[in-house]
């Protein structure tokens, strides 16, 4: 996905990378993982980004795949 829209994408690697995030639109923010991560320890940074961005949108439940 960043190779794709490079503009749009900010890497977060984990909470503490929250308070350097900038957007545009904070109207506009949504959050994507690599399935690979854990449930856990993504969601702690999901947590994070809606701390500071409250209208933060999810991916659709029927998108997500596990890892194996």
């Amino acid at each position: 996905t960043s190779g794709e829209a490079p503009d749009h994408i900010t890497l977060v690697d984990g909470p503490e990378d929250v308070a350097n995030v900038k957007v545009r639109d904070e109207s506009k923010v949504v959050w994507l993982s690599q399935t690979t991560l854990s449930v856990d320890e993504t969601m702690e940074t999901v947590d994070a980004i809606k701390a500071k961005f409250p209208n933060l949108l999810s991916p659709p439940s029927d998108d997500i795949c596990y890892a194996t």
